[in-house]
């Protein structure tokens, strides 16, 4: 891809990202390991060129940097992570 292709792409995507980023709902770390997956299936070296030094610096592996630029991660749901609550029926 070129810069032109990049950016127009992000101005599309941003009402359906801003939101995300403003409030995000997972940690840091995954979020960037999400987009380094995401860079890659993309081939956009320009994003993979930002986020590997983005995910060095929040202190993931190089193992797992890899692994999500691959498509080889494998993402582990923390023993803490809240539950989604239930529905229940009215009657």
């Amino acid at each position: 891809k070129n810069v032109v292709r990049t950016v127009c792409d992000a101005v599309v995507s941003t009402p359906v990202l801003l939101p995300a980023l403003v409030r995000p709902r997972t940690s840091h770390a995954l979020r960037e390991k999400i987009m380094l997956a995401v860079s890659s299936v993309n081939e956009c070296g320009y994003c993979l060129s930002a986020h590997t030094p983005i995910g060095q610096m929040l202190g993931i592996p190089g193992a797992e940097l890899a692994g999500s630029r691959n498509g080889s991660s494998q993402v582990v749901k923390p023993a803490s992570a809240p539950s989604r609550p239930t529905s229940r029926a009215i009657s």
